[in-house]
């Protein structure tokens, strides 16, 4: 797809697809009449031959697309209107094979306009009685008249955008904890018992009644008992996980949209061998 100085052309998948670019080139002030539309045959032409007046051509017409062709065999003719298109034999090989395979070729102008009518007119007077797939009305033993009916069709683009973000952090609190730990001490208790016995050297340690009477005699019993030491050990305790998942939504979009229809007047008086006209 390219675009110079008042100049476009491009290949397109479908005819909706050259439909809008039509539009969209109109609304910045192209006219119809110099756009050139290429297809490999008829059938991908009806919905823009239904709906637009630009110039159609098929490969099988050998119109425009047969410039194409004439350009790459090196005929002087075809490539002098070829030149005034700012097209060279590289770039119209490429559209060339799009066309071949498919797609529908868009081009506008405002300047090609006498190259392609004096091509018209030299390939209808060589080709006889032939004629060209175009939009222009051929001369009938019946007078018709055409009214175009326009609508306007809705075409959706989305665009991704940010809706916001997430930020994970740490930071440090500190709790109390109070735990139950269970200790052990020794107690001392003191009993008095009575004893009833008589002192002999042989309960008073060998010693005599008068001996046994001693000043400064002491009994030492240690005395023990469990203390808590507290310690901290560090621990990994859990871990957060951030993803992000896709989640499809189905949003509807409503906008008003024009197209025209036909007021038909009838006469019931008037008819042409039987049939009512529009």
């Amino acid at each position: 797809m390219a675009k110079r100085e008042n100049t476009f052309i491009g290949t397109f998948d479908v005819q909706a697809e050259v439909l809008s670019k039509i539009t969209e080139l109109k609304s910045q002030g192209y006219r119809e009449e110099d756009m050139y539309v290429i297809a490999q045959d008829e059938d991908q032409l009806t919905m823009i031959k239904g709906q637009t007046d630009v110039k159609l051509d098929t490969q099988e017409d050998q119109g425009f697309m047969g410039r194409f062709i004439s350009t790459l065999a090196g005929e002087t003719s075809s490539f002098e209107a070829f030149n005034s298109m700012g097209l060279d034999s590289e770039e119209s090989d490429t559209y060339k094979r799009e066309v071949e395979n498919g797609k529908i070729l868009l081009y506008v102008d405002s300047e090609y306009g006498p190259s392609y009518d004096r091509y018209t007119e030299t390939r209808a007077n060589t080709a006889g009685t032939g004629s060209a797939f175009t939009n222009e009305t051929s001369a009938s033993t019946t007078d018709e008249e055409r009214l175009r009916l326009h609508e306007e069709q809705l075409r959706v683009d989305k665009e991704r955008v940010q809706t916001g973000e997430v930020n994970v952090g740490k930071h440090v609190v500190e709790d109390t904890q109070t735990i139950e730990v269970p200790v052990e001490r020794e107690e001392v208790y003191i009993e008095r018992r009575p004893v009833n016995e008589a002192t002999d050297s042989a309960t008073a340690g060998g010693l005599t009644g008068k001996d046994a009477y001693q000043d400064g005699e002491n009994i030492h019993i240690p005395i023990s008992e469990e203390r808590v030491e507290v310690s901290k050990t560090d621990v990994v305790s859990e871990e957060i996980v951030v993803g992000k998942r896709k989640v499809q939504d189905t949003e509807q979009v409503t906008e008003t949209t024009r197209r025209e229809v036909a007021d038909i007047d009838e006469d019931n008086d008037s008819t042409t061998n039987g049939r009512k006209p529009l």
